[in-house]
């Protein structure tokens, strides 16, 4: 999951949490968290 993306609101980030966290098909077992990077010069830094 890649919350609060250009183009994408709170309320369907939202969601697709809910469903992600209450649904059987998504169910995890664990959750981790990894950093983005923003580099100078990327269409993600432009944004």
């Amino acid at each position: 999951m890649m919350p609060d993306l250009p183009n994408v609101g709170v309320e369907r980030d939202m969601e697709s949490f809910i469903e992600f966290f209450e649904s059987p098909a998504f169910r995890a077992d664990s959750l981790k968290i990894y950093p983005t990077l923003v580099i100078r010069g990327t269409g993600l830094y432009e944004l």
